[in-house]
């Protein structure tokens, strides 16, 4: 392995031009006013396998150099984020979604693991080919991250693959948390030549804290081919008031959900200081798989009603619908008539109204119904111009789309194309709380079956996997995401997740190159900006997305004309 070197990159000259950075040989110019360039960021850029280079920020330093069969990057962050960059065999996979399935299956499996959660797998459109997963480990003994680091590279990232002894690893530093629980994120980069694996560890309890910090090493961005220069720019930007997001949540009600529903309402709830802390001036309406009707509470923008909406709790005078189904309008839409008080889920292992619908339930079909001409939120205008439109939907079982849309018999493909639909002609993003293989990603069912080989996980669908919709797929189709539903830990950072994305969409701050995110300085009026979803009292702190290239500001919103400059290096 070449030793890093430490790049110090002057930054390029741009021009601000409606709110996006372009580029230009002169100095930045704002409303008419030179700016002078600011530097990027310095970060280390190491050679590793496969004719790929390693960058990383100096907050990141080597804390050992481990010897064979580990080849690559030992690294540790402070106390309590350890991290590596690990060449594994090549033969182990044919492109970097096959590579990251092959580590997290190798995790999920591990014998030292008593609880895998799968939060999320994104593709990144990076120099590399490349993907990265956010994943939660509970381990059977309790821990630091240096042990648990190191544990990993020999159980498998290495140039073996397989548990392999590994000398020179570093020991734990003074002061590292102990723990039994984790959030890890890793990431997986192949070439023609050579496969990848990076990863970043922090006890759950610290991941907010540290999750920027996480981010600048392993959301794809830091992996480019070897011999690659690396140029610097500025993108200057006027910052803008608070982006307007609208979402629709379809909310199984059935009596499977008893499990899930009160943890998964509850990660919702949380969802609302999330939008919050990133300046989104946001509505949500609640729908549930059995009807399009819309919940009392209509569009809420206040907790509580949409607490009630989500839970039960709304009286008769209040419009609530009562403990027993209504009539069917003939679509198997339930609840459209029934009115009455409901009962409200207060625990985990209460029931209540919010568990009493139809166990055929569809939230693609609702959601379309609602959001087609005629529809409950289509014919109210209850989605604002403008705004950011995202639908979420939250079940665990398969979609039953064909049993209600009348295209024929359970064993039909339903008449729902994934390409073509409300949600793709809308620009509705589609994201999906639902049954996935853990160690795959991809739609099954909670016991890991995945759609292609399983069955589908409802009782009134036959066997053929062409009866239900493909949720997943749906999501990719509509720049969306999905997220297990079979592990309670992963709810709330999924929800985060969405939050984080449609925050970037809404937002203009679009970046004109990917950067090395490990490279970014963002400056606000003069002042640079901490990378973190929860700046202190007061302040302003920014995320980067890398599915949308852009910055997210957080915490306090500043005056709209704001100078922001964003300055950052780039593979060329």
């Amino acid at each position: 392995m070449k030793k890093g070197m430490t790049l110090v990159l002057a930054a390029a000259a741009v021009w601000f031009a409606g709110c996006q950075g372009s580029s230009s040989a002169d100095s930045s110019i704002l409303f008419g006013m030179a700016i002078a360039p600011e530097p990027a960021n310095t970060v280390t850029v190491t050679e590793v396998a496969g004719g790929m280079s390693v960058a990383y920020p100096t907050t990141y330093t080597e804390d050992s150099e481990p010897e064979a069969p580990f080849e690559g990057l030992s690294l540790s962050a402070g106390e309590n984020i350890s991290g590596f960059a690990g060449a594994v065999p090549h033969g182990s996979a044919t492109d970097a979604e096959s590579l990251l399935t092959w580590a997290l299956s190798k995790i999920a499996s591990w014998s030292d693991v008593s609880d895998y959660s799968l939060i999320s797998r994104t593709d990144v459109d990076a120099t590399v080919d490349t993907e990265v997963g956010t994943i939660e480990l509970v381990m059977d003994s309790s821990q630091n991250s240096t042990t648990l680091r190191n544990a990993m590279m020999e159980y498998f990232a290495n140039t073996t693959g397989t548990q392999a002894t590994i000398q020179g690893k570093a020991d734990p530093a003074d002061g590292e948390m102990v723990t039994d629980t984790f959030r890890i994120v890793i990431q997986a980069s192949r070439t023609a030549t050579g496969s990848v694996i990076l990863a970043a560890i922090t006890p759950k309890s610290l991941y907010s804290e540290n999750e920027g910090s996480m981010a600048a090493f392993t959301d794809g961005t830091n992996v480019g081919l070897a011999g690659q220069t690396l140029v610097a720019a500025n993108d200057n930007f006027a910052s803008a008031a608070a982006a307007k997001a609208d979402f629709i949540i379809a909310l199984d009600n059935s009596g499977s959900m008893s499990n899930e529903i009160y943890g998964a309402a509850t990660a919702a709830l949380d969802f609302f200081n999330r939008m919050e802390a990133l300046n989104l001036d946001f509505q949500v309406g609640v729908i549930t798989t059995d009807t399009y009707r819309l919940r009392p509470g209509g569009f809420a923008t206040d907790v509580t009603v949409f607490q009630k909406d989500l839970l039960g709790g709304w009286s008769s005078g209040e419009g609530g619908w009562g403990t027993s189904k209504g009539s069917t309008d003939g679509n198997g839409a339930y609840w459209t008539l029934a009115t009455g008080a409901e009962d409200s889920i207060d625990n985990a292992s209460d029931g209540g109204t919010m568990i009493k619908g139809d166990g055929k339930e569809s939230g693609v079909y609702f959601a379309e119904k609602a959001l087609l001409p005629g529809g409950s939120i289509e014919s109210s205008g209850h989605l604002r111009p403008g705004s950011q439109k995202s639908v979420i939907i939250i079940t665990d079982e398969s979609d039953a789309y064909s049993k209600l849309d009348s295209s024929g018999n359970a064993n039909d493909a339903p008449l729902f194309s994934t390409s073509d639909n409300v949600f793709v002609d809308e620009n509705i993003a589609v994201y999906g709380l639902v049954p996935l293989d853990d160690s795959t990603g991809l739609q099954g069912d909670c016991s890991g079956s995945n759609y292609a080989t399983g069955t589908p996980n409802w009782s009134g669908l036959s066997a053929t996997q062409t009866a239900e919709v493909n949720i997943r797929d749906l999501a990719l189709a509509t720049n969306g995401a999905v997220s297990s539903i079979c592990s309670d830990s992963s709810y709330a950072a999924f929800f985060d997740q969405i939050a984080d994305n449609v925050a970037a969409k809404a937002n203009p701050y679009f970046l004109n190159e990917t950067p090395i995110s490990s490279s970014l300085r963002v400056t606000l009026n003069g002042t640079e900006l901490q990378r973190t979803a929860n700046p202190g009292s007061g302040q302003t702190g920014y995320l980067f997305n890398v599915s949308e290239n852009k910055i997210v500001l957080t915490g306090t919103l500043p005056p709209a004309g704001t100078a922001l400059i964003v300055s950052y290096s780039y593979f060329n």
